[in-house]
C-alpha cells in the first residue's frame, strides 16, 4: 500500500505540478465561496474528487496550501484493490485531460 501511495503522489506531482503531499487525505478545509464557484466544473464522484477540487480551485486562481495532519495510531491500514487503482488512474488522467483543455480555468 505504501508503494502504491508513493507512486500515486509522484504521478500527481508530475501531471499537475502539485506539491501537496497527500491529496487523498480524508481531512480538507475549504472556504465556502470558492467551492461554490467551482462545483459545476467537477466531473468525478469517486476516489479522485479530492484531487479534482484542488486542481479546480488552483486553476480558478484560488490559493491551495498543504498543512500536515498527524495520526497517532492507525489501526486500520486498509488495502488497495486493483479495480480501485484502475478507477483512480482513469479519473486522474481524465482530470489531467480536462485541465489541459482549460476546463477548470477562470
Amino acid at each position: 500500500r505504501r508503494f502504491v501511495s508513493m507512486s500515486y503522489r509522484l504521478l500527481v506531482k508530475v501531471l499537475f505540478n502539485l506539491h501537496i503531499k497527500d491529496t487523498q487525505c480524508g481531512f480538507k478545509l475549504f472556504k465556502k465561496e470558492p467551492l461554490l464557484l467551482i462545483m459545476d466544473k467537477l466531473v468525478t464522484n469517486r476516489y479522485c474528487t479530492d484531487l479534482e477540487i484542488i486542481i479546480a480551485l488552483r486553476d480558478s486562481g484560488f490559493r491551495v496550501v498543504d498543512a500536515p495532519v498527524y495520526v497517532k495510531k492507525q489501526t486500520n491500514r486498509g488495502s488497495v484493490k486493483l479495480d480501485n487503482m484502475k478507477t483512480m488512474l482513469y479519473d486522474t488522467f481524465r482530470i489531467w485531460w480536462l485541465k489541459q483543455k482549460g476546463w477548470y480555468g477562470k
